[in-house]
């Protein structure tokens, strides 16, 4: 699998850029600056990938998230060997019903996992999913983060400063966005964005 810190990406959101540079920000980020403060991509989103994701989300295969933090916590070393680290991980909370349905949050079973690696504290306490939004794989680019408008709900002081969200893969952002948005109004100064794959520019 290709780590993304081998291929040229944008610092803010990762997304990989044409000029082999890792010092500038894309066209997008510049344009209008998420929410949130950087994303460190694991590797770039690949078949292999794909296919543990859907076989852990969709399929039930737990052992697959223990595959997934493992690969990803040897990188986030890497990243933070001159970063402070953040002071807690929130997986991306799923709404109470695809929940229900799915049994599990594929982001919490990977934070599992990746937290024994890292020493790093999971928090999701008044950090919910109100929204009832579609698919966002079935989505395009734009209705994505139409979607997700107020559809995350984060308790109003979580008491940190510096935190990471963590999703199993970032396409455009939208989803780490919006809670990020939501962790800045809740007195959030810091938030950093932990996702095992980047899907890359076709």
């Amino acid at each position: 699998m290709q780590s993304m810190q081998e291929l040229p990406h944008c610092k803010c959101c990762a997304i990989d850029l044409p000029m082999p540079s890792h010092d500038l920000i894309c066209g997008a980020c510049l344009k209008t600056p998420p929410f949130f403060d950087c994303v460190i991509a694991g590797y770039a989103y690949n078949d292999v990938l794909a296919y543990l994701i859907s076989q852990l989300k969709f399929h039930r295969r737990l052992s697959s998230s223990r595959i997934l933090g493992y690969c990803l916590a040897p990188l986030l070393k890497q990243y933070y060997r001159n970063e402070v680290w953040p002071e807690v991980m929130i997986p991306v909370p799923l709404h109470w019903r695809r929940l229900w349905r799915r049994g599990f949050n594929q982001s919490y079973e990977i934070a599992r996992y990746l937290g024994k690696q890292i020493q790093t504290p999971i928090y999701h306490r008044g950090i919910k999913k109100i929204k009832a939004t579609p698919q966002q794989s079935s989505l395009s680019a734009q209705r994505r983060h139409h979607n997700l408008n107020n559809a995350f709900q984060v308790g109003a002081n979580i008491g940190f400063d510096h935190v990471a969200i963590l999703d199993d893969v970032v396409t455009t952002g939208a989803t780490c966005n919006a809670l990020a948005k939501q962790l800045k109004r809740a007195g959030v100064k810091r938030v950093d964005v932990w996702t095992v794959a980047r899907t890359l520019y076709k």
